[in-house]
Order: C-alpha cells, then structure tokens, then sequence
C-alpha cells in the first residue's frame, strides 16, 4: 500500500537517527495548513502580555496599553511573518510540530513526544545535520529554494516570499 508521501508525488528521504531509520517526507498542503495554525495557535495574547505588567502602569498609560493591546489581538489570525516563522520553528515545541507533521505519512504512529524523545536531539541548534535535515524538508516542501552554489560549493539558502 502507497504511503500519502507516495500519493502525493513528493519524494521523501530517509535518515538514520539514535539507530533507527526516520523516512521524512516533504509536507503537503494539508500538513502545511495544520503547521500554519499549529503557530498561530502558538502566539501569546497581547492581552496576557500586557495583563503581566498592568498593575504596576499609571492608568493612563494602561488605557493606551489596552487600546494597543486589543489592536494587536485582532492581528493574531494574520499569517505569521518570515521572523515569526523563524522564532517558532527555533523552539522545541515548533521544531518537533514540524518534525512530526514530516513523519507521519511514514510514520502514521509518531507522536510529538516520541519526536522530542528520540529524533529532537540531533536538531539543536548548533547540530548542523539537524539544520540540513529541516533545510532539506523545507526545500522539498517548496518553502525555500536553494540558491545556485558558490564559487566555494557552498550554496545559500533563500527563502521563498510569503513563505
């Protein structure tokens, strides 16, 4: 039987972690919508952000703070901007979201905590084959594309706008 990796025509890869081979697929259009409102899910209030520090603001400030507050909170739908991106995919939370969203045509069983237990190791951030790893998801996914190579082989990477 055909994994939805397979029906889909993306090309997934495999790579051997703690032991076990992890076959890592490029995420689909349903996997990139469930990854989109999984991070916007994930953004604090601006309510509960300024609630932290409103006793200790003189009343008139706190009236603007809620007026900047509420303004914001009306964003919290709006996609997440290419920093956004960035600073949730770099949280362990983020990271094994995505991690699992790549997994799970091949792994139907995966969980987050198994994410975070067996495979989020190798993807801190001073891990350069877990940095490849994630680049290579994100490349088959379309949502950056590689660059031509250096003079120096090096290739650099470029994100896609609106990705």
């Amino acid at each position: 039987m055909a994994t939805k990796a397979e029906k889909t025509g993306a090309v997934p890869f495999t790579e051997e972690i703690g032991g076990k081979e992890w076959t890592f697929s490029p995420l689909d259009h349903e996997a990139l919508l469930r990854l989109m409102a999984h991070a916007r899910s994930r953004r604090k209030s601006p309510l509960a952000v300024v609630t932290e520090e409103f006793a200790n603001l003189p009343e008139s400030v706190r009236k603007e703070a809620l007026r900047e507050a509420i303004q914001l909170g009306q964003q919290r739908d709006r996609p997440l901007t290419n920093e956004q991106w960035e600073e949730y995919l770099a949280t362990d939370e983020g990271t094994a979201y995505f991690l699992r969203l790549s997994l799970e045509p091949n792994h139907p069983k995966i969980t987050e905590q198994k994410v975070i237990d067996a495979i989020a190791p190798e993807f801190n951030e001073n891990n350069v084959r877990g940095v490849e790893i994630i680049t290579n998801i994100l490349e088959r996914s379309g949502l950056i594309e590689k660059a031509p190579a250096k003079k120096n082989g090096k290739a650099k990477r470029k994100r896609k706008k609106g990705a």
